[in-house]
């Protein structure tokens, strides 16, 4: 129960997401249905793939995609991160492979062009943030991930991690610090 006692669905629906997910890696079928259910019902993997690519007839082929690795590969998730960022990280690989399968087959105008090359550079940022977050103090790492990549308000994250909201905010901040220094010397 959160702010005036009434439960918060997607904040129930996340946990639930986590617990179960939890039994489906170790081989319970009917946890790997719910994971599945959980995983539609609040849309994660279309947001995490709707980050990559922009064709909605690809989106779909990719999420239909990212179903199928999740229901064969759960067993992989070995628990050290959530869940969710396992999940998030699947799709986005899968969208990126998606991308690189997809060839014009014709000419394609100059317009195309420029924006598939500014998405193709969008991509590679993000894999080198991807990167800069692997690379941070898991204690800034995961609030990061679970404020900027999952979208949790700071208060949910406080729940989860058994923090006070103001360390959760202080350890987002210097997480996103962190990254943002890199990225400047990456850039020069």
């Amino acid at each position: 129960m959160i702010r005036g006692g009434a439960p918060r669905d997607g904040f129930d629906l996340r946990a639930e997401l986590e617990r179960v997910a939890v039994l489906a890696a170790a081989g319970d079928r009917a946890a790997l249905d719910r994971t599945l259910e959980l995983i539609d019902r609040l849309g994660l993997v279309r947001t995490a793939v709707r980050r990559v690519v922009v064709n909605a007839e690809m989106v779909e082929d990719v999420c239909q995609d990212v179903v199928v690795v999740v229901a064969e590969r759960v067993g992989s998730w070995d628990g050290r991160s959530r869940f969710s960022t396992w999940l998030y990280t699947v799709a986005r690989n899968r969208a990126i492979d998606a991308l690189r399968r997809q060839r014009p087959t014709e000419e394609i105008p100059e317009r195309l062009a420029a924006d598939q090359r500014r998405v193709s550079s969008m991509i590679a940022e993000r894999r080198d943030v991807q990167a800069m977050l692997d690379d941070l103090p898991e204690r800034y790492r995961r609030p990061v991930i679970m404020r900027d990549v999952d979208q949790l308000d700071y208060d949910e994250i406080a729940a989860l991690l058994d923090l006070k909201p103001a360390t959760v905010r202080t350890r987002v901040s210097r997480g996103r610090d962190m990254i943002g220094r890199r990225l400047e010397e990456s850039a020069q």
